[in-house]
C-alpha cells in the first residue's frame, strides 16, 4: 500500500516540474518565432521598397521613386502588427547610371538603398529593434535622364 502512495506522489511531483519547463519552452519559442516573423516582414518590406524605388520613372525624379518607396513599404508593413516606427523613416539613397555622352553606353550602374530601423513591442519592458537594409540595381535599359 505504501509503495503505491510512493509511486503517485513520485509522479505528482515529476509532472509538477516538468509542466512548468515545458509550458516555459512553449512560451519562449512562440516569443523567438514572433521575433523571427517581425525581422522576416521588416525585410520584405524595406526589399520591396527599394525594388519600387529602382523601378519607379527616372524622369520623374528621385522625389517620386522615394513616394513610391514608402507607399510600397507602408502597405507591407501594414499586415504585422507588432512592428511599431521609430523616429526616422524609411531612408532610400540614390546612385544614378552614368552614361557616357558620345556613344550613350552605360558606365556605371545605378542603384538604390533603403532601409529602416523600427521596434517589435511584444512582451517586453524595452522594445526589441529590428534593422533591415536592401540595395535594388537600376536597369542599364530603363530610360535615362
Amino acid at each position: 500500500m505504501t509503495r503505491i502512495r510512493s509511486q503517485r506522489a513520485q509522479a505528482a511531483v515529476e509532472t509538477a516540474m516538468t509542466i512548468p519547463i515545458m509550458l516555459l519552452m512553449v512560451t519562449v519559442f512562440f516569443v523567438v518565432g514572433l521575433d523571427v516573423e517581425a525581422h522576416v516582414e521588416l525585410e520584405t518590406a524595406v526589399r520591396l521598397a527599394t525594388i519600387s524605388a529602382a523601378t519607379a520613372p527616372v524622369t520623374l525624379g528621385d522625389g517620386v521613386a522615394r513616394n513610391f518607396a514608402t507607399m510600397s513599404f507602408n502597405a507591407s508593413k501594414e499586415h504585422f502588427h507588432l512592428i511599431k516606427d521609430s523616429a526616422e523613416p524609411l531612408v532610400c539613397n540614390f546612385v544614378h547610371p552614368t552614361v557616357n555622352p558620345t556613344n550613350g553606353f552605360v558606365l556605371q550602374q545605378g542603384s538604390v538603398t533603403c532601409s529602416d530601423v523600427a521596434h517589435l513591442a511584444f512582451l517586453r519592458p524595452a522594445p526589441d529593434q529590428v534593422t533591415a537594409k536592401a540595395v535594388a540595381h537600376i536597369s542599364p535599359y530603363r530610360e535615362l535622364p
